[in-house]
């Protein structure tokens, strides 16, 4: 641990004068395309943390107590509530409702 710290200090020392200063742009506003795309980004991430096929939705699975009789239903009706929130979620963004209030 002692020689990493000695060679960050020496590296420093030596090659420290050659650092420069960063300069930062504004950055350019996002194209329509753009905006298209993480709005698309984010229906996907969203409809699919509820999905039983994702990591959290195998925790909710597995979290589930032993007495249950059918766990296919459970599956099956989390999986229908992902595939039915992301059709819901795709028809508001061909109708523009994301695009209601300016932001996309």
């Amino acid at each position: 641990m002692i020689y990493l710290l000695i060679a960050v200090i020496l590296y420093f020392v030596f090659q420290g004068h050659k650092l420069q200063q960063v300069e930062l742009k504004k950055p350019e506003p996002a194209t329509p395309v753009q905006k298209k795309s993480l709005v698309v980004l984010l229906i996907g991430s969203a409809t699919t943390a509820m999905s039983p096929l994702s990591t959290a939705g195998g925790l909710l699975l597995s979290g589930c107590p032993d007495n249950i009789e059918d766990g296919n239903k459970i599956f099956n009706g989390m999986f229908s509530m992902a595939v039915t929130c992301m059709v819901v979620l795709v028809l508001a963004a061909f109708l523009g409702m994301f695009g209601l209030w300016g932001l996309f």
